[in-house]
């Protein structure tokens, strides 16, 4: 009995330290390639990829990458990185207890990606993204509301 015990204690400890290898090497690559990218687009991308990797690892450092995507599609006027930082930063706020901060980034969010949808409505490449982007802006942002509200009660 005790050895059973063992075995498996064993198993999902291996199997836990095999998905956080996993998600180690997915991060240490993405920040390979954003010190090698020229496009501030792409760039932007990695740096929100990277904080939606980090939301539940490190809250903290999701704001840190999140905030280096802001800055970088403010300068190319990049709603959908924008927005996306927006994102990241409202689920890092719901993981850190900020419900009202959260709300806060994903109305900025809703802004971005509507004013991003106006202005790319023609792309159809654009158009499958930002209807993919914005579907899980909208249930972060329902998430959101919902979670406020129930604490605002109590």
């Amino acid at each position: 009995m005790n050895l059973k015990l063992h075995l498996i204690i064993f198993f999902f400890v291996f199997h836990i330290c095999g998905i956080f290898h996993a998600q180690n090497a997915q991060l240490d690559s993405l920040k390979r390639i954003v010190e090698h990218t020229k496009m501030d687009t792409v760039k932007a991308d990695r740096y929100n990829k990277i904080a939606d990797l980090y939301k539940e690892i490190d809250p903290d450092l999701t704001f840190s990458y999140a905030q280096k995507a802001i800055i970088i599609s403010l300068k190319k006027e990049y709603h959908f990185g924008l927005a996306t930082a927006y994102v990241n930063k409202g689920n890092a706020s719901i993981i850190l207890g900020n419900y009202e901060g959260a709300l806060k980034f994903f109305k900025k969010a809703q802004v971005e990606f509507e004013t991003a949808l106006q202005k790319e409505t023609n792309k159809k490449e654009d158009k499958k993204r930002s209807g993919t982007c914005f579907y899980k802006f909208r249930s972060g942002l329902f998430r959101t509301r919902r979670l406020y509200l129930i604490f605002k009660k109590l």
